[in-house]
């Protein structure tokens, strides 16, 4: 972690020894030990709640997907592959438009038909 080797060591143990002095090294020792399992466990904390928050990121993003899924339909999907502007679906409704219009003016000529048959 700090890349400290087996000589940086030596020399921070003999210069605690010195500091510090043999009686109260132990006391000093299990202090640091203390703050060290501390440091790590605010480190395993932050992770953790990191993790989390990448969690529920990836959950918003897939919820976001299956809802989008679920609006749009297979047959509007399939609409929008093979007709992206829209022209088939139009003139689909213009040649509707058209046979009712014409089946409307074959009634029409039907009714009037008979009439012409009847008064001749």
């Amino acid at each position: 972690m700090f890349d400290i080797g087996w000589p940086e060591m030596m020399v921070i143990g003999v210069l605690t020894i010195i500091v510090v002095g043999p009686k109260e090294l132990p006391r000093v020792m299990r202090t640091v030990m203390g703050l060290i399992r501390k440091v790590r466990m605010m480190a395993g904390d932050f992770q953790s709640s990191m993790e989390d928050i990448a969690r529920e990121a990836d959950l918003a993003d897939i919820k976001k997907q299956v809802e989008q899924a679920q609006s749009e339909t297979v047959s509007a999907k399939m609409e929008k592959l093979m007709d992206p502007d829209g022209s088939v679906n139009k003139a689909m409704k213009d040649m509707e438009q058209d046979v009712r219009k014409a089946q409307a003016d074959t009634e029409e000529a039907a009714k009037t038909e008979p009439s012409k048959a009847k008064t001749s």
